[in-house]
């Protein structure tokens, strides 16, 4: 009660002198939490709590973004994770399907929707693979995964970098142990993140084509790696 003739008395202040302090339409004005002592205290809700109604148009909005727009990331290869985070737990909790369980289906269906547009957003820009891939289709329209451009670009690949492949393949073939798989699976981490390396000096250049090259050789290896994950006991 103390909290909420609080909230009045500020109400006819804001009118009475300018609206020095206007309250916005949130969702929750304030939340009560327990202090040191045991005291339910008022305290300013998070700045992400807007409301369903004004969260509803944001979140149309963020369906049809990309991920760098959705997690307000540089379009950039070389980009600064820690404020990809910070952003990404901002959307979380201002789209968390608990916050409208009393809301209609249709904000309900929304909200999951851009909850997991988030969730694959973040995955997206958090893999280094997938973020360059994702940074080529973006500029260039090209997709490895096409099947058609993968084999116009396997032409393109060296002979010396197939062979290593087939070679390294047969060797975990033939494996006999673990010790063996972890062996092939660090050198294996190594090679594969030597290409992830060079992707950001190849975007940085528009190296597109190279760009290219680079990620097909990198899938290479990530599909080794997968297979090693399957082979190797659970750690």
């Amino acid at each position: 009660k103390a909290t909420v003739s609080v909230l009045n008395c500020l109400r006819v202040s804001s009118g009475r002198l300018g609206c020095l302090w206007a309250p916005r339409p949130i969702y929750k004005q304030t939340m009560l939490v327990r202090g040191v002592f045991g005291r339910a205290v008022a305290r300013p809700a998070a700045r992400w709590c807007s409301g369903p109604a004004h969260d509803a148009a944001l979140g149309r909005q963020i369906l049809a973004q990309d991920a760098f727009e959705v997690l307000a990331a540089p379009r950039s290869f070389a980009m600064g994770e820690k404020a990809v985070r910070g952003k990404y737990r901002e959307l979380q909790m201002m789209f968390h399907p608990d916050r409208v369980t009393g809301e209609a289906e249709d904000v309900k269906d929304l909200y999951l929707e851009v909850s997991a547009k988030c969730n694959t957003s973040y995955d997206e820009l958090l893999d280094p693979y997938k973020r360059g891939c994702l940074l080529l289709k973006l500029e260039t329209g090209g997709d490895i995964h096409d099947e058609e451009r993968a084999l116009e670009l396997m032409e393109k690949l060296d002979e010396a970098f197939l062979e290593e492949v087939m070679e390294m393949k047969m060797a975990i073939a033939d494996a006999d142990d673990s010790a063996q798989l972890l062996s092939f699976r660090a050198k294996a981490e190594s090679v594969y993140q030597t290409y992830l390396d060079k992707l950001a000096g190849a975007f940085a250049a528009a190296a597109h084509e190279e760009a290219e090259l680079l990620l097909l050789k990198a899938n290479y290896y990530r599909k080794m790696l997968e297979e090693l994950r399957d082979l190797l006991p659970p750690e």
